[in-house]
């Protein structure tokens, strides 16, 4: 193999490969001609560009096929803004055709939805076709968490036996991105927020004269999906619980915590939640 230098830029031909000389160009047509030879020859047999920035000449890597050689400039991948992750639009052709899988691209919407749990989306970056959906491959997901709130209720709330009441919040430690309605007491995924979440509950209830026991519940789009925490209580004390779980959402899903008392007379004096994506 040999490098052949064109301006700033080294073509790298087989060593069978050759380049047609100019003797003489009579026309501007010719000289056009023979160019286009060169440039067609080059890249056929093309494994390296360089753009003269790294000194010395070094053979690509005997496993690619193209290598770019830079210490000043990078590859840029086509900006394509994707709707959501399992559409093959706005690129051309469709998705399924077997030349399709392997395709990279630069996302540029940031509100890309996740319309699979297999396929969660990163927001704005990188992501390659895998025949069926948009892989992100984007990092620090946990750093990055667009859900980080942590709610609480401050003074006391009554419960009814065996019914599942909701929790009425009514303030907020924090909340990242304003994604907790205090209003509603619920919390809506994001379109780009699909993935498994953490969630962290503490509470407390008033003594009364009887044994106590309680559950506070993770409800998914008006059903209930798990138990976040169990109290119980003997007679003349209070239940004071705590409890940690993982759960997975997709986007779109709305997500409230009720109460669930198995006595009359339960008085909810504290709660506090919180909940934050972990991972996509």
């Amino acid at each position: 193999m040999r490098a052949i230098a064109k301006g700033s830029i080294k073509l790298y031909l087989n060593k069978n490969q050759k380049i047609p000389t100019m003797k003489k160009a009579t026309s501007r047509r010719q000289v056009l001609f023979l160019f286009l030879s060169v440039i067609t020859i080059g890249v056929s047999a093309q494994q390296k560009i360089k753009d003269g920035t790294v000194p010395g000449t070094t053979l690509p890597a005997p496993g690619s096929v193209l290598e770019l050689e830079s210490n000043s400039a990078g590859l840029r991948m086509p900006q394509i803004a994707l709707t959501n992750t399992t559409t093959w639009a706005p690129l051309a052709g469709v998705g399924t055709a077997p030349s399709s899988v392997g395709m990279s691209i630069f996302n540029t919407n940031a509100a890309i939805a996740s319309t699979s749990a297999s396929y969660p989306a990163n927001g704005v970056g990188e992501y390659s076709w895998d025949g069926t959906g948009w892989i992100n491959k984007n990092s620090s997901i946990t750093q990055n968490s667009l859900v980080l709130f942590s709610a609480k209720r401050s003074g006391s709330q009554a419960t009814t036996q065996s019914v599942w009441v909701q929790i009425d919040f009514n303030a907020e430690d924090y909340d990242k991105n304003n994604n907790f309605n205090l209003t509603t007491n619920t919390f809506t995924v994001p379109a780009n927020a699909a993935g498994f979440y953490q969630i962290n509950a503490l509470y407390s209830t008033a003594s009364t004269g009887t044994a106590q026991g309680s559950y506070l519940g993770l409800f998914v789009n008006n059903v209930f999906k798990r138990y976040v925490t169990i109290g119980n209580a003997e007679i003349g004390a209070g239940i004071a619980a705590t409890g940690t779980i993982a759960v997975q959402l997709v986007a779109g899903d709305v997500v409230d915590f009720r109460y669930n008392a198995n006595t009359t007379g339960q008085v909810i004096g504290v709660i506090q939640l919180d909940m934050y994506q972990m991972s996509r």
